[in-house]
């Protein structure tokens, strides 16, 4: 059941984002980030109220699904780029979620900006 739940995720990822993960802060408080990473991904346009990781009520109005095997910051601090038919958009990550199957592994990654 599992190989049918993960054959059906991948087969629904079809767009992709660029990954730039967090590295780190300089003296001034400005983030850098490690060179970009391209994943494959769903971007489902909604809006919809998420409580954000700095536990405050924020309008998401993009869902990113990404494969449970990407890693992520868990403090948001990564940088997604939006596909160019969606504007190359850099939007601010409100929250993760991490979707897991029966077993307890990371099935897949629920990123709303």
């Amino acid at each position: 059941i599992l190989e049918e739940l993960m054959g059906h995720l991948t087969s629904s990822l079809n767009q992709t984002i660029a990954l730039e993960t967090f590295h780190s802060h300089d003296q001034y408080g400005d983030a850098s980030y490690n060179a970009a990473a391209t994943y494959p991904a769903r971007i489902e346009r909604r809006i919809k109220k998420v409580i954000s990781l700095q536990g405050q009520e924020a309008v998401s109005n993009t869902l990113i699904i990404l494969d449970g095997n990407v890693s992520l910051d868990e403090f948001g601090r990564d940088r997604i780029t939006l596909p160019a038919d969606m504007g190359s958009k850099q939007p601010v990550i409100l929250s993760i979620e991490d979707a897991r199957d029966e077993s307890g592994v990371n099935d897949h990654w629920e990123v709303s900006t």
